[in-house]
């Protein structure tokens, strides 16, 4: 139906959203960029277009979602009718404030949409999770096509088959990194966090395809790994230790670890090991040698993690600058504040600039909301990566999202998060 050249504009708007949002979206990848530019032609043409703001705004969404650098003037033909808005944010606004109006006075189905829709911007959402949100609630549509609500309940099916026999191969793998047990780290370590499952579900928020098992089941290894090292900087190891430790991971030296402890080497050598063993399958069956570039951001993460514990050991708080400029590598939640860690984004803001932890909190979410403008921006300017690695990493940012939006889900996952 979406190839459909005689539908209407809308219906086929909305058929898009509900495909998109009931998970099937990378089924009919070509066939969406296809009816996505009739619709651009139709607009040109003005050919069996409709001017209502349901219509343009639900255009608006779909087009800046497929990364189409559609302007925000399709709204100013609306200005003499809703005078409150005259920019996104604006107009944002004025959504929010008469869905929160029109909630007391509406069907409890609706208001199940527009709690969800005011809670989190559908572009921030992750999409499995949003995946299976949108299946319950196109459930409950009377004029839904049932025939593509059977599609959506296969395929989310079909997907969480795959995904558990992805967790199933990493579970069996007798690696440090995802069995930590096998060779008595998490014994003799008793901080170190057993976060497989964790680790797992993040991989799925960034890569959930159907073909790519091989990468959710290393992308989770790595994962873990980064867990375990994260763990030893933050609790374990000695600030001269880890000096060292950054140190041989900067040389990529295994002979480094001579002078070391004896967990302290076998925590290096799981990290070598394991990322020399990537390398070799990588250079086996693309033929490149990826050593340089993954030794080279294990040693940054390092080096963050490190600055991280030269802060806490100096009970240092830095600038919430600094704290940034070093984040964006490796970033602390509430858990590891509890374990000790000095420093968050949300206590630099408060120790920076005198601030209660709620205008803290506030300051925080407006730097995060930039961030996603950036981001936005980032999609639809010309780029040498390809669509799927830019929707990769948009991921990253929504699995992030949904981690820590009420709290440190991967390091405290018992509590809300």
């Amino acid at each position: 139906m979406i190839g459909d050249e005689g539908v209407r504009p809308l219906t086929l708007l909305q058929l898009i959203d509900d495909v998109e949002r009931l998970g099937l979206g990378y089924r009919f990848d070509k066939d969406i960029t296809v009816a996505l530019n009739r619709i651009i032609a139709m607009d040109e043409s003005n050919v069996g277009a409709e001017k209502n703001i349901h219509v343009t705004a639900l255009k608006f969404r779909l087009l800046r979602q497929h990364d189409y650098d559609i302007s925000q003037d399709i709204f100013q033909s609306y200005k003499d009718h809703y005078d409150d808005f005259n920019v996104l944010e604006e107009l944002k606004s004025f959504a929010m404030i008469q869905l929160e109006d029109i909630k007391g006075h509406i069907d409890k189905s609706l208001v199940e949409k527009i709690n969800h829709a005011l809670e989190l911007p559908l572009h921030h959402r992750m999409c499995r999770l949003e995946a299976r949100w949108y299946i319950d609630v196109y459930s409950k549509n009377k004029e839904a096509n049932q025939s593509l609500l059977e599609l959506a309940v296969l395929d989310f099916n079909m997907v969480q088959s795959t995904l558990q026999s992805d967790l199933k191969t990493v579970a069996r793998n007798i690696h440090i990194t995802l069995n930590i047990h096998s060779i008595g780290l998490a014994s003799e370590l008793n901080f170190i966090r057993n976060r497989l499952i964790e680790c797992f579900f993040g991989t799925v928020g960034k890569i959930y395809e159907l073909r790519f098992s091989n990468c959710r089941i290393g992308l989770t290894q790595i994962i873990a790994l980064i867990t375990t090292i994260d763990d030893v900087y933050d609790v374990y190891g000695s600030l001269d230790e880890l000096q060292l430790f950054t140190d041989a991971v900067k040389r990529w030296d295994a002979n480094a670890v001579k002078s070391f402890s004896y967990y302290m080497k076998l925590c290096f050598l799981a990290l070598y090991n394991t990322v020399n063993e990537m390398a070799y399958d990588t250079l086996k069956d693309k033929g490149i040698n990826v050593i340089p570039i993954l030794s080279k951001a294990w040693a940054d993460l390092c080096q963050a993690f490190l600055l991280e514990a030269e802060w806490n050991y100096r009970k240092h708080t830095p600038t919430l600058e600094d704290y940034l400029e070093n984040a964006w590598r490796s970033v602390s939640g509430n858990d590891e504040l509890q374990r000790g860690e000095t420093a968050n984004s949300i206590l630099c803001c408060m120790h920076q600039n005198g601030l209660s932890e709620k205008l803290a909190r506030e300051h925080i979410s407006n730097l995060i909301t930039e961030a996603w403008k950036k981001l936005n921006k980032g999609r639809v300017d010309d780029s040498p990566f390809s669509k799927h690695y830019l929707e990769t990493a948009m991921n990253l940012a929504r699995i992030s999202q949904f981690t820590y939006q009420y709290g440190d889900g991967h390091g405290a996952p018992d509590r809300r998060s």
